[in-house]
């Protein structure tokens, strides 16, 4: 509520002198201004010695730039400073508007109203805001021909004399009204008022002191006030026109006339200024308490609940964020709730028709958020309070549509009445409405053209954009029509239900409406990009999928179709960074999908073809290459995903406690045959004998990748070497430096600052060298995100040494749960001896006829006995129709119809027999990313094989699954 003044009547500081000084009404019969009337218009100040305002034939002052003292008497809505020193206010922006005729600049001196008119009269100061008129201080300074506006004079009383209403003037029959003695011009308007409205009162004239504490010593039943502040546990019953107020100016400071001429050029631009820096700074109405009958009170104490009929799910009005349910509506209600004491329970409906529905089978009392006007509701047989809240609609149209014809078909939301949208049909000669049951439908009717127009309020929209992707979706006008929203009783009324919510929604300020719909009119939801999005946005990124995918021998032609789907609309901001970042998580799983799953294909025939014992030596050379150079070009796309993953900051680092010496030994073996082939001396060292937390998997990735470049620029008889050192250690961690050196070509300075870089090779190098570019700047950041630093030191033709620091935690005994690059190539570690395969009965669960055939194949040498599916129900199916203990092991794709392998696991995993929780599960699949791997865990599944895979991966992983057989 607002607050009354601290120093009431006429006493306030917000426009003038009448406490301060000897106060006498305008002399009679001057005839300039009638004080009733003073805020309707422009008032010139009575004419005197002064003379006539002036305006410069080039319609600006003549005076020359000067530095001006304003008295600036701190008064709440006409003269402010806040913490900051910036200044504000009535006063404030008069100053500023006439600075813009005259070329002031403006000093300002604080202080008291006595201290600064005393100065404005002995001309330390050269002017001042906010004074009345009074006639003994014309010989002391000057006054603006014009007036800069005029306040209102109140009656108020206390907040809780219920004999006294603000609606009903009667009631101020009969009451004794305390003034300060002093403001003889306020008395004046006070009498008028009363007479005015027929009304016997006792005006009571005070001294200062009395008359600021009349209404708490009960002295009298209502002060006459201003509305500059107002105090809590008053209230306002009523209003009338206050006494204009002038500027001030010093005698002789020369300042009068341009000030005139200023302020008729601001009248004569904006007639009505004056009023709008009024209503600006001060309320147009004052707050009451709610009238709340006897009635009233009763019925809120008797009703347990009242059911409110929300759609959920429907931004801003109703929607779940973070567990807790928020939005407009809640908002609103939670509001009435504080200030009436009604509890109010939310039922939810799926659409807006049903929010209907619930109301009229008695499962909610009324509707929250109703989106039409009486006349609507009236047909429907509601009835409406006022509106809480109003946006503005907007229209869409859709760009394959075509109204040539002059036939219209416009989408609505099942529930809202008949709306041909402003701007979309003119001209047209049928319209015909289609109804859906959400704004959604709508949208993707528009979208698909079988629609051409739709409304819909424009913070609706704004949420759905950001959520959804509409290509063929457009703004189709920018006429203005408002959607109000009200709370919706049904017929019969609820009188006294509507009697509470109508008072309580009256009640609402215009600061708490606006605050009620902007802290629920900007989305909070961001539109996760799809795969076809993305590379309309990034068409060089989709080239290069493109190419890398058609490097694949020509096993399969993707074919992306591009649209361009940016739907540009009015106060939409969405931004391109956010669209991109949620466009690359989706085209990176769906690209490493469609990639490997060919791929698959490719190593996979060449494994059984290699294996079947049928292949020439020559053949199987052959096939050796074959398989060599599809592992090649998958490296080539998986440096790609990396590198993706890294600027798209989706990429990980899980850290597991690793023994260094078998790091180390891992990355001698699998380089040491390519040093006897390339005749290199290889070294590695590490003294350094800890179990350290690192993520061991990415760490090889690093070192494995620093080994191939070392050897692939170092000539025959040269030496490569890997030393693992310990720099300083504390008690609980370890700070180790990892240095990959040889003694190859080396790197060019000009070469070195670029390496690190996407795409880039060292120039000598790269049109000899295999490979994207890519391998160092992955390095780089997978060094980075593991807290270190990738450095280089090379000099041309002796040779090149990267190096990097990593600080690592220490643990005393490494954990006993098998390596995590045993996990990440699908292995489980164990002790247990391979148990053989012959036998073994294994449920495959495939939808592509190849792969399919591939995995029978590579099982079939092995002896054991395969039985498909094609999809995961029918997987589910036969596992149900089969015996316990039937299949010895189930390998399920993941992605399929009907029902894909995820869903699968689960629906086994929950049967009631039982071998449903205990048959091994392998997931069979081309997505391979982290998160791929956690869903498999948690649908239940033992095992996960990446496609492509290797005949001896697949072997090793079913072995590592299968109980040993009993002797």
């Amino acid at each position: 509520m607002k607050k009354l003044a601290a120093r009431l009547g006429g006493v306030v500081l917000a426009f003038a002198l009448a406490l301060t000084m000897p106060c006498a009404a305008l002399a009679e019969g001057n005839g300039s201004v009638s004080p009733e009337t003073a805020s309707q218009g422009v008032v010139s100040a009575p004419e005197k010695s002064t003379g006539e305002a002036h305006i410069s034939e080039q319609g600006s002052p003549s005076a020359e730039r000067r530095v001006v003292r304003v008295g600036f008497p701190q008064a709440e809505g006409f003269a402010m400073v806040d913490a900051t020193g910036q200044r504000s206010g009535v006063l404030y922006d008069w100053l500023v508007e006439i600075a813009k005729y005259t070329g002031w600049t403006y000093e300002f001196v604080d202080g008291s109203i006595n201290d600064l008119v005393d100065q404005v009269a002995t001309g330390e100061v050269d002017m001042m805001g906010g004074m009345f008129i009074r006639e003994s201080y014309r010989t002391a300074f000057d006054y603006s021909h014009y007036s800069t506006g005029s306040n209102l004079c109140l009656l108020i009383c206390p907040e809780d004399d219920k004999t006294i209403a603000n609606f009903d003037v009667s009631t101020l029959k009969g009451k004794t009204i305390g003034v300060f003695k002093s403001a003889r011009e306020k008395i004046r308007r006070l009498h008028n008022y009363l007479d005015f409205n027929g009304l016997d009162c006792t005006v009571v004239e005070l001294e200062l002191e009395d008359y600021q504490d009349c209404l708490k010593n009960g002295t009298v039943d209502l002060m006459l006030g201003s509305d500059v502040e107002v105090l809590e546990g008053y209230k306002v019953v009523a209003s009338f026109p206050g006494e204009p107020h002038y500027v001030g100016v010093a005698k002789e400071s020369g300042l009068l006339a341009p000030l005139d001429d200023a302020m008729t050029q601001i009248y004569a631009a904006d007639p009505s200024f004056a009023e709008r820096l009024y209503a600006r700074h001060f309320p147009n109405a004052y707050d009451s308490p709610i009238a709340f009958s006897d009635a009233d009170r009763a019925y809120v104490n008797e009703v347990d609940e009242v059911r409110v009929a929300v759609v959920v799910g429907q931004y801003p009005l109703y929607y779940e964020r973070e567990g807790d349910y928020r939005g407009l509506t809640k908002d609103v209600f939670d509001l009435v709730s504080q200030r009436t004491g009604l509890t109010f329970r939310f039922v939810h409906a799926a659409t807006y028709e049903d929010t209907f529905e619930l109301v009229k089978r008695g499962e909610a009392d009324l509707v929250g958020s109703f989106m039409e006007d009486e006349r609507a509701a009236a047909t429907k047989g509601f009835a409406l309070t006022a509106a809480y809240a109003s946006f503005d609609d907007v229209v869409f149209r859709s760009k394959r549509a075509s109204s040539d014809d002059g036939h219209v078909v416009v989408a609505q939301v099942a529930g809202r009445e008949n709306l041909e949208p402003a701007g979309a049909t003119e001209g047209t000669q049928e319209v015909e409405s289609k109804r859906y049951p959400t704004f959604v439908a709508c949208l993707e009717a528009v979208n698909e053209g079988s629609v051409d127009f739709t409304c819909m309020p424009s913070a609706f929209a704004e949420a759905l954009f950001a959520d959804r992707s509409f290509p063929n979706v457009a703004p189709a006008t920018a006429n203005r029509q408002l959607t109000s929203f009200s709370a919706a009783l049904p017929e019969p009324v609820n009188s006294q239900l509507y009697s509470v919510l109508s008072k309580a929604v009256n009640s609402f300020t215009e600061e708490e409406r606006a605050a009620l719909a902007s802290r629920n009119s900007v989305p909070l939801v961001s539109r996760p990009t799809s795969l076809k999005s993305f590379v309309a946005e990034n068409p060089l990124f989709g080239v290069g999928v493109l190419l890398v995918f058609a490097l694949l021998a020509g096993a399969v032609a993707v074919v992306v179709a591009t649209s361009k789907m940016r739907a540009r609309m009015m106060e939409l901001k969405l931004t391109k960074a956010e669209e991109t970042s949620r466009a690359k998580s989706d085209f990176l799983s769906r690209m490493s999908h469609e990639i490997r799953t060919p791929m698959n294909a490719i190593i996979g025939l060449s494994n059984v073809a290699s294996l079947s014992g049928e292949a020439t030596p020559s053949v199987k050379a052959d096939l050796e290459k074959i398989n060599a150079s599809a592992k090649y070009l998958l490296s080539l796309v998986n440096d790609i995903l990396d590198m993706a993953k890294i600027e798209n900051e989706k990429m990980s680092i899980n850290a597991t406690p690793t023994r260094l010496t078998s790091l180390a030994d891992q990355l001698e073996s699998m380089f040491s045959f390519l040093a006897s082939e390339k005749h290199l001396r290889f070294e590695v060292s590490c003294p350094v004998d800890d179990t350290v937390v690192v993520d061991d998997v990415r760490l090889q990735q690093v070192l494995a990748n620093l080994l191939s470049n070392a050897f692939k620029f170092t000539e025959a008889g040269g030496s490569v070497r890997l030393f693992i050192e310990e720099e300083s250690r504390t008690e609980d961690a370890v700070c180790l430096r990892f240095v990959v050196e040889d003694d190859g070509t080396g790197i060019r300075p000009e070469d070195v600052e670029r390496i690190f870089k996407s795409f880039e090779q060292a120039a000598e190098n790269h049109r000899n060298a295999q490979g994207t570019g890519l391998g160092l700047a992955i390095c780089s950041n997978l060094v980075r995100l593991m807290g270190g630093t990738l450095e280089v030191e090379s000099v041309f033709g002796k040779g090149s040494k990267f190096s990097f620091r990593l600080n690592l935690p220490l643990v005393d005994e490494p954990e006993d749960q098998g390596s995590c690059l045993a996990e990440c190539a699908g292995v489980e570690t164990g002790e247990a001896e391979a148990q053989p395969l012959a036998g073994v009965r294994v449920l495959l669960a495939e939808d592509n006829d190849l792969n399919a055939e591939i995995a029978t194949a590579l099982l079939d040498l092995k002896g054991v006995e395969v039985e498909r599916a094609c999809d995961g129900r029918e997987a589910v199916n036969l596992f149900v129709a089969s015996e316990p203990g039937y299949y010895n092991l189930i390998l399920m794709d993941v992605m399929m119809p009907e029902l894909d392998g995820l869903g699968a696991s689960r629906e086994i995993r929950v049967l009631n027999r039982p071998d449903a929780r205990e048959v091994p599960i392998v997931a069979l699949t081309a997505n391979t990313f982290q998160e791929d791997r956690d869903e498999a865990v948690a649908a239940g599944m033992n095992g996960f094989v990446p496609k492509p895979f290797e005949a001896r991966q697949l072997y090793e992983t079913l072995q590592s699954l299968l109980p040993p057989k009993p002797e």
